[in-house]
């Protein structure tokens, strides 16, 4: 039973456990690589990651565009569509610490890979094409499943267990200590003050 207390507390890492979760992650392919950077680096909720697509990435400039999130279909909670972000956002690109842009560059050349292996049955329509984060088969990573597996990757890096959303929450905390106006974080966050 979650008591009232449980739903309103968010978990949250510090910057230094976070990059502790970032490296750990290097050594594991339980996700694709970049989405956990992603999810740290942006504040971003884990469907609106799951949902980029490579046309809204631009690698020169180290940029990203959150454009819109994976959810489930009401009809079927295994089924995804793609929906409009939970808030829209005043600024929808976000500059990517280099170190993010690094691992998508990564991610970039692992599809590239996965792709050849899969030949014509890679998905080139429908809600599959063209996502930045998919599994070896180029199918969508369901957001509940990613947030499940950082869940358990956490507590398999030592650290206290934290799924995406205390991710974005990580990031929140960081910006906030950092002195950064809360109107520059709640606008990266895609929320309103």
């Amino acid at each position: 039973i979650t008591s009232d207390r449980d739903r309103t507390e968010r978990p949250h890492w510090t910057a230094q456990e976070v990059g502790v979760f970032l490296e750990f992650m290097t050594t594991r392919r339980d996700l694709p690589t970049g989405m956990v950077d992603l999810l740290a680096d942006t504040g971003a909720r884990i469907g609106e990651v799951s949902g980029i697509h490579w046309s809204a990435v631009d690698l020169d400039q180290g940029m990203v565009a959150i454009e819109g999130q994976l959810v489930s279909d009401p009809g079927s909670s295994k089924t995804l569509m793609l929906a409009p972000p939970k808030r829209p956002r005043s600024k929808s690109m976000l500059r990517l610490h280099p170190a993010t842009v690094s691992a998508l560059q990564r991610r970039k050349r692992d599809q590239a890979s996965e792709r050849l292996e899969m030949g014509t049955g890679w998905p080139t329509s429908g809600i599959n094409a063209d996502l930045v984060f998919t599994w070896p088969d180029g199918c969508a990573i369901h957001p509940k499943t990613a947030s499940r597996i950082i869940g358990r990757l956490s507590t398999q890096a030592g650290l206290p267990r934290l799924t995406a959303h205390g991710l974005r929450h990580s990031f929140a905390t960081a910006a906030l200590a950092a002195r950064i106006p809360v109107e520059v974080v709640a606008t990266r966050l895609g929320n309103t003050v």
